[in-house]
């Protein structure tokens, strides 16, 4: 599990599966302090769980949460300040039977598709939107990625999915 692998084991993952085209000058990493000091002095938390490759690594045949991740959400869950959500792309069915034991775990599967705040609500189905008002702001550039304007670059290799954008891009 990605949560108690060591940093080594994280860094050579993320490195595979991740890649960064370039950071700001200024950019800092943040210190394992000043997460826990966040943590501990936030009145409410957001912590949102991919199943997949996070908690549960890629490489796992039996995909049902471990001892350790059922332990770990337990405490997670538990405190009245979180807010705990498992994203993963697998069906809401093989996710609302593994997690049904926790009362205040949300699962948004398939996805984000469907959406259940915690195991005593219903299913929701949250893909169907008539506002494609973020289509005016993306689309244009899109369009300047794929005609290979000044500033983009794609690569056509379809086993490459790094893209490279070198400006900043504003609607």
């Amino acid at each position: 599990m990605a949560i108690s692998m060591p940093n080594v084991e994280q860094q050579l993952r993320h490195k595979k599966h991740y890649r960064v085209a370039t950071l700001d000058p200024n950019f800092k990493k943040l210190s394992i302090d000043s997460i826990v000091s966040a943590y501990s002095m936030a009145k409410s938390r957001a912590i949102l769980l991919d199943y997949d490759g996070t908690v549960m690594p890629q490489t796992s045949i039996n995909k049902t949460p471990s001892h350790q991740v059922i332990s770990i959400l337990n405490t997670l869950c538990g405190d009245d300040k979180n807010t705990v959500f498992i994203v993963s792309g697998r069906g809401r069915e093989s996710l609302g039977t593994w997690f049904s034991p926790y009362e205040k775990l949300g699962i948004a599967a398939e996805h984000g598709y469907f959406l259940r705040w915690s195991s005593d609500d219903e299913w929701k189905i949250c893909g169907q939107s008539d506002d494609f008002g973020w289509m005016e702001i993306a689309e244009p550039s899109f369009l300047r990625l794929t005609n290979g304007e000044e500033g983009f670059r794609g690569n056509s290799n379809p086993g490459d999915r790094e893209i490279v954008i070198r400006e900043t891009v504003t609607p």
